[in-house]
């Protein structure tokens, strides 16, 4: 089999699950082939016209973007709802291509013949989780149904990214580019540390929690200064900014894991997260139950699991309904 020719048909997005499945069994089992792909997209790099962008910052995105995609196994569900988009990149797909880890096959890029790099945007999808690794080292863990935006001119005077969604960060140090993550409403800079932002745009809360280091939030016309175990709440509604000490600040990244972690957290609001997280649609039909609180741990369960808990747990009983999830008071 011509591995070559696969690898083009790949880059033009025209192999088959067949072919794919060769080329992943390729990469696992034969010990030239990193190598021989590493030989192609070099080859592919240099022979692609320049983007205009440094040569530093080029070499930095040959050999540092790393996209491991995390396969989160859900009940019924297909893994093919993952994209991962680039656009204007042809030259950076190769790049990319290059040092992706086997599971690559399972997404979708999709870029255009234009030479100017403009913006890299990852998406994960409900029911999904992405990790990636930024040009300049910081990893980058992506909750579901979450989207990461950067573009050409990161790490050239700053190293600026919009989320929206949750993503947990650990900041590769670097004293002469800030960090900053911008949600729109609250702006997360950092020179060097670890810490987990939620901003979906259907909650009323923005919240950054943080692990490690020291981290600034800006927000209109209000400002604040985080240190380990504090997060820092700004309210859509209210356009308020407040930090408050939180006990387990290692929990707000738990789901980079495949774990679930509530403290005191509304059934409410638990039923939102496992609706992101399996890609169900979670219905109730009591609202009473809604305000239901609840705190632990729950450890790599599927949904069903994750109810069963809550039903041992709580006055709530739940119905499967064709795609969704009925929950109600037991009677």
């Amino acid at each position: 089999m011509d591995y070559i020719e696969l690898l083009e048909k790949y880059m033009q997005g025209l192999t088959t699950p067949e072919e794919e499945k060769a080329l992943l069994d390729w990469i696992q089992h034969d010990g030239d082939a990193r190598s021989t792909i590493s030989a192609f997209y070099e080859k592919r790099w240099k022979e692609t016209p320049d983007t205009g962008v440094s040569a530093e910052l080029q070499y930095k995105m040959l050999m540092n973007i790393k996209q491991n995609i995390c396969q989160h196994e859900i009940e019924n569900q297909s893994a093919a709802g993952r994209k991962i988009v680039w656009m204007n990149v042809m030259k950076y797909a190769a790049a990319i291509l290059a040092t992706m880890v086997v599971s690559v096959f399972s997404a979708y890029y999709f870029y255009s013949s234009e030479s100017d790099v403009k913006n890299f945007v990852v998406y994960a999808d409900k029911g999904q989780r992405s990790n990636l690794v930024l040009p300049d080292g910081t990893k980058v863990w992506l909750n579901s149904d979450s989207k990461l935006e950067y573009d050409n001119t990161y790490g050239v005077k700053e190293r600026k990214i919009r989320l929206t969604g949750e993503a947990y960060f650990e900041v590769a140090k670097d004293k002469e580019h800030r960090f900053l993550v911008s949600t729109g409403l609250m702006d997360v800079e950092a020179l060097g540390t670890a810490f987990n932002v939620q901003s979906y745009p259907n909650e009323d809360e923005i919240t950054t929690t943080l692990l490690e280091g020291k981290v600034k939030i800006s927000t209109p016309g209000q400002e604040a200064i985080l240190l380990p175990n504090q997060q820092a709440c700004f309210g859509k509604s209210s356009n308020g900014l407040s930090v408050i000490e939180v006990e387990n600040a290692k929990y707000s990244n738990s789901w980079t894991k495949g774990e679930f972690a509530f403290n005191g957290a509304t059934l409410e609001e638990i039923a939102k997260e496992l609706s992101r997280m399996y890609n169900m649609e979670i219905k109730f039909d009591s609202d009473e139950i809604k305000e239901y609180n609840f705190s632990g741990v729950i450890r790599n369960n599927s949904l069903i699991n994750v109810l069963e808990i809550i039903s041992l747990t709580s006055p709530v009983v739940y119905e499967v309904v064709n795609d969704s999830i009925i929950l109600d008071k037991q009677k």
